[in-house]
């Protein structure tokens, strides 16, 4: 599991390319600094990424500030990257997360 203190992306320069339009796209949205507040407590939370994937580090950062707000986070990590055969390997366990998550609404 990450520790709030490993990584840490801050800026839109940082992230994976395609992740943000620009730097107004990254602040507007940035999903990473909301997690350690605590907006995301309460709900089911499962963060899976190819352990090759460009994601990685911002999925990181938020997973460590979920963590940090105390928010109930499911993580994996699978040998791949952030690609169509990795995806289509983890339906299974997509679906079942999901419904499990989904039936309690």
């Amino acid at each position: 599991m990450a520790d709030a203190g490993d990584v840490v992306v801050g800026s839109a320069e940082e992230t994976a390319e395609g992740a943000f339009d620009d730097a107004e796209d990254f602040a507007a949205h940035n999903v990473v600094a909301a997690a350690p507040t605590g907006v995301f407590n309460g709900e089911p939370i499962w963060l899976d990424s190819g352990d090759e994937d460009p994601f990685l580090p911002g999925d990181d950062s938020f997973v460590a500030g979920l963590e940090s707000a105390g928010a109930d986070v499911q993580e994996s990590h699978k040998p791949g990257g952030h690609e169509s055969s990795y995806w289509d390997d983890r339906w299974g366990d997509y679906l079942r997360f999901y419904s499990s998550a989904l039936a309690d609404c």
